[in-house]
């Protein structure tokens, strides 16, 4: 009798490492983190043979918190995969054991779409309850369920009905703000009557689409020179503005569109007036746009304000309106945004998966 094996042509095809492209918003997990994860689900790799390609692209989404569009090429054949969950760090994780499931038993497994079981790492199998060794009928044969958690309490006779507990409804976590620091260098033009440099130091409240923030900017002295009489003043300037923003991302970019107030004083040294310094205070509303690259931890970005003076300065030198401010300003802005934290992680009992939501077969993404 002979005995059947399988074919190695029947055996899944399985890579032996994998290169990994990965682009989130700020705060959540980079790509050398989800390496880690990997590799304490799976263990060590064996490089030197095919690797698969492993593309991985985080969203803010206004209704499910986070988005994530997972795609993988190997061997000619390209899977996508869509997952959604309330937190970046779930998806993160969600991605490494999808990693992990490829690296053990194959793509296909590991990419399949929602309707059939989800990738997981292997859990400890429930044994299954044997049945006594006199004859049952089979309807009196019982299965252990598929997890112990899925068990239901078993209540005795004198059970009071009164302590059993419900089962607690979790209600799906919003998604929580991350801090962000932004500085910048910046051209400025009309805050003093004339163009000057000056930097920006702001703090931003980060959601997936939108931003909240104030920023503080200093602008440079200048000296100015009254043309009728030849008197000049030393201005120099500083402002404070408050921002809301919509911030939508377009692939490795985001782009808030901010709208604001600010308001600010000049203060002015002249040796012809009494007193010689003098600080005037203005006011107006605020507009600005900005692109900000998410390249890693530390983000470049760069941004154009303006604004309207609604309460402006004006000077009076002997007897007459000279030297004032322009009744509108506009600056040039580049700098750079670092997070001030990371979202939490969450604990090994609380962790949630993240949970799929299409997903397709081959073909471009």
């Amino acid at each position: 009798m002979g005995i059947a094996g399988s074919s190695p042509a029947d055996e899944p095809s399985i890579p032996s490492e994998y290169a990994l492209q990965w682009r989130a918003p700020i705060g959540c997990p980079d790509a050398e983190e989800i390496r880690r994860r990997v590799a304490r689900h799976h263990g060590a790799q064996s490089p030197g043979g095919p690797a698969a390609r492993v593309d991985g692209e985080v969203q803010g989404d206004a209704h499910a918190g986070y988005v994530l569009r997972l795609t993988t090429e190997f061997e000619g054949q390209t899977h996508a995969r869509r997952m959604h969950a309330p937190s970046c760090d779930e998806l993160a994780e969600g991605t490494a054991i999808v990693i992990a499931v490829a690296l053990r038993q194959g793509l296909a497994l590991a990419m399949q779409p929602s309707e059939g079981p989800a990738p997981t790492v292997v859990p400890p199998m429930v044994p299954p309850i044997v049945p006594p060794s006199r004859g049952l009928e089979p309807s009196r044969v019982f299965e252990a369920p598929r997890a112990i958690e899925d068990a239901p309490p078993r209540a005795s006779s004198t059970m009071d009905a009164s302590r059993v507990v419900a089962p607690r409804v979790v209600a799906p976590r919003r998604p929580r703000p991350h801090a962000v620091l932004q500085i910048a260098g910046l051209v400025e033009a009309g805050a003093l009557g004339a163009v000057t440099g000056g930097v920006q130091l702001g703090v931003v409240a980060a959601w997936p689409t939108a931003r909240v923030s104030i920023s503080g900017t200093w602008l440079g002295a200048r000296r100015r020179r009254d043309g009728p009489t030849g008197l000049s003043a030393t201005f120099e300037g500083g402002t404070v503005a408050a921002r809301g923003c919509w911030a939508p991302t377009v692939r490795a970019l985001v782009l808030p569109l901010c709208g604001g107030i600010e308001a600010g004083t000049v203060r002015v040294d002249a040796s012809f007036a009494r007193p010689a310094t003098q600080h005037t205070p203005w006011a107006g509303p605020l507009a600005s746009v900005a692109v900000v690259w998410r390249l890693g931890a530390v983000q470049p970005w760069i941004g154009v304000e303006g604004t309207v003076r609604a309460v402006g300065t004006r000077f009076r030198v002997r007897g007459r309106d000279g030297l004032g401010q322009w009744p509108a300003s506009v600056r040039a802005l580049v700098g750079l945004e670092v997070p001030l934290g990371r979202e939490g992680k969450s604990t090994a009992g609380a962790k949630r998966s993240a949970t799929p939501d299409t997903a397709g077969g081959s073909g471009a993404p």
